[in-house]
């Protein structure tokens, strides 16, 4: 059922150079859904006969043996080109899903890239969807006796966080409402449980959810699923992540992530976790060396709550970027943010993304270049999380700019990592502190943490007796449990 072609995108102008566009975009779509081993794509030559639109698409399915097929147009008006892409079910023509993007000739080859790698991986999400949410989860053991109406609420869970991860809106706190309802309705859904932990870190992390409040209420559901199910290592998993984001038990964590990554190696994203410990304790090469080792593009096949991370893509490779910032290895970080502007299209990810890569670019000197990134994701989340962008406009040489979302009171500002940079590079000193105490106080700044002990941004009040203070008050924040390890004759692996 897993299965598709890509039809040839039809030319809706008579401008030759369109039509080159429209083949160029069928067939770079067409390598990117083939590259991912979750589904099974026709090939060119099979999909690429049907050139005429109005085809019948249940006879071209049936022709091809294939459960969807994935349409499109290219329309040119002046400079200005609309291309729409169009998902479609073969079993009942039903439109899974539809997208039109508005571009222009000038962006060339870059743009038809970047569109192609977007398209393609928003239509895998949704073909794969589209087949759970209809029938596919019924042949999952994980939703093996739980009530139809929990699993129903579960897979609106996961849709809101696709959409979010794809950049096609969706809500962390409607995610987390569902799972709350699913947990309700059948109190033995271990998966659902799994997965509301996840909910609260990420809200605790990302989102506003305080720590008195987060930190409880993760417990609650790790230890539900804990119970349900002793031996499951995604339940495991989830309490190491909440020892290492809420609770800062840095020696625990780090031993219990390489513990399963020995005997899971395909879940390649705890090499990111094993890299912010490092961050966090000063150990830069190791850091950069997990980094490395994180395969960011691979599809896992292990479950680890509703995280899918092949459309978490995008977001973990702004995520690589912004630690090699924090290593000082800004060229490296400028690769990997490359890579994850080419899959991210819009939203939320693309727009941390585009903060990653105006941090290579600044601490490359490379201020021009940076300024165009700047504004476009002020563009996308500027409205949103404006103290974001303070340090990065100011080090770019828009201080007045950066002023204004200080003084400006309709602005809601609460990350304290981006406000004290941004006081930092302003002149602000004891604002600086201020904030980065408030960041250690409640754990939930996980940038502030990760660039403390490394970041050159940090340099110029490394000599003021007060950063050693807030280092001191970070220590007594950490849960040291070199005593845990010895009592549990646990030896840390050799780096």
């Amino acid at each position: 059922m897993r299965s598709i072609a890509v039809l040839p995108f039809a030319n809706m102008s008579t401008n030759e150079e369109t039509g080159f566009l429209a083949d160029g975009l069928s067939e770079d779509i067409l390598d990117n859904l083939a590259q991912a081993e979750s589904i099974r794509v026709a090939s060119r030559s099979a999909a690429f006969q049907y050139v005429d639109p109005g085809q019948d698409p249940a006879i071209i399915g049936q022709k091809l043996k294939v459960a969807y097929l994935l349409e499109g147009s290219v329309r040119q008006r002046d400079d200005n080109v609309r291309i729409t892409a169009q998902l479609i079910r073969i079993s009942d023509g039903f439109h899974v899903w539809s997208k039109s993007y508005e571009r222009t000739l000038a962006d060339g080859f870059e743009m038809q890239t970047t569109v192609a790698s977007n398209i393609a991986i928003i239509t895998r999400s949704e073909l794969i969807h589209d087949i759970f949410k209809n029938h596919g989860w019924k042949q999952n053991e994980d939703f093996i006796g739980i009530d139809p109406i929990a699993v129903e609420h579960f897979i609106m869970s996961t849709n809101e966080y696709r959409n979010i991860r794809l950049g096609e809106g969706g809500d962390l706190a409607t995610s987390a409402l569902y799972l709350k309802n699913a947990v309700e309705i059948d109190p033995n859904f271990l998966i659902a449980y799994n997965s509301l932990v996840s909910a609260y870190l990420l809200s605790h992390g990302i989102g506003k959810l305080p720590l008195h409040e987060a930190r409880p209420a993760a417990h609650a559901a790790s230890s539900r699923a804990i119970a349900l199910a002793p031996n499951d290592f995604s339940a495991q998993l989830q309490l190491t992540r909440i020892h290492f984001t809420m609770e800062l038990d840095y020696a625990r964590a780090e031993v219990e992530f390489n513990q399963v990554l020995t005997q899971h190696p395909q879940i390649s994203v705890l090499n990111m976790f094993l890299a912010e410990i490092a961050l966090r304790e000063g150990r830069i090469n190791e850091a950069l060396m997990y980094i490395a080792k994180f395969s960011f593009l691979r599809e896992s096949k292990a479950k680890i709550s509703y995280v899918n991370f092949g459309e978490a893509a995008p977001l973990l490779l702004g995520t690589g970027a912004r630690y090699r910032c924090y290593g000082g290895d800004y060229e490296g970080a400028l690769k990997l943010s490359a890579q994850g502007l080419q899959l991210a299209e819009k939203g939320q990810d693309r727009a941390s993304i585009l903060r990653a890569h105006a941090c290579g670019l600044l601490g490359l000197g490379r201020v021009e270049q940076a300024k165009p990134i700047i504004d476009e994701g002020w563009q996308l989340d500027g409205s949103t999380r404006p103290e974001w962008y303070i340090s990065l406009l100011a080090r770019a040489g828009e201080i007045q700019r950066a002023k204004n979302i200080l003084t400006n009171p309709r602005f809601d500002l609460a990350d304290e990592e981006s406000l004290a940079m941004g006081h930092l590079v302003l002149g602000n000193v004891d604002d600086a502190f201020k904030y980065i105490q408030a960041g250690i106080e409640d754990h939930n700044n996980r940038g502030l943490l990760n660039s403390l002990l490394v970041a050159e941004w940090w340099d110029p009040i490394r000599g003021d007796p007060r950063f050693h203070e807030m280092l001191e008050l970070l220590d007594s924040k950490v849960t040291h449990t070199e005593q845990y390890l010895r009592d549990h004759k646990i030896t840390q692996p050799e780096q």
